[in-house]
């Protein structure tokens, strides 16, 4: 989005999967080529089992556990 001379730009929450039925999270990246500014946003797969297992071990937000492994919240 732009605001005036300014762009404001939202890859997603950090540490969440997109709400979409996939663990997948994604990250963007901001590029200046030549006088512009690209903004591009990328999906990213990691070992989300893994990571909410290391949650429920530890009795840590088993909710926020459960979210990693549907993708939804």
């Amino acid at each position: 989005a732009q605001m005036g001379s300014r762009v404001w730009f939202n890859p997603g929450v950090i540490g969440m999967p997109a709400n979409d039925g996939t663990p997948d999270v994604w990250y963007g990246l901001v590029r200046v080529i030549d006088d512009c500014i690209e903004l591009s946003t990328h999906r990213l797969s990691y070992d989300h089992a893994s990571a909410a297992t290391a949650m429920h071990r530890f009795g840590h937000a088993d909710g926020y556990a459960q979210t990693l492994l549907t993708g939804l919240w």
